[in-house]
């Protein structure tokens, strides 16, 4: 994991006080929101590049990966629900978003949930709709 006291940031601009942050847990890639801005940080290369940015005003709450770590998913402070694929060579990339939902009413988490066994050992694509 990521130990945020010792490994200085390219930029220490990038974070503050509302930062928001989801460590991948099978490539060394961290991801950061502050503001409506969405980093990722390479632990190898030891850099940090904007990923997305999303609408003026709004802030991730919370983010989340599939099993397959080739999606992330971010709930924003307007009831947005936003897909961005990962994967590695979409990474450089700005077309990102794969899906976006409104959510209505207050959202403070979100959790994968697997339909079955099977949706949850496959590698291909995981469908947007389990997503809590």
């Amino acid at each position: 994991l990521f130990d945020f006291q010792n490994t200085p940031f390219p930029n220490p601009g990038y974070i503050a006080a509302n930062t928001t942050f989801f460590q991948l847990q099978t490539r060394a890639y961290l991801f950061f929101a502050t503001g409506n801005n969405l980093y990722w940080y390479d632990h190898l290369a030891k850099t940090a590049r904007l990923f997305y940015t999303f609408p003026a005003g709004t802030e991730v709450i919370k983010m989340a990966a599939n099993p397959q770590e080739s999606e992330l998913g971010a709930v924003l402070s307007n009831g947005k629900f936003i897909i961005l694929n990962i994967e590695n060579d979409r990474l450089m990339t700005t077309d990102n978003k794969v899906y976006e939902l409104d959510i209505p009413g207050k959202i403070v988490d979100m959790e994968y949930k697997y339909p079955n066994a099977s949706t949850y050992n496959s590698l291909s694509r995981t469908s947007a709709s389990n997503w809590d």
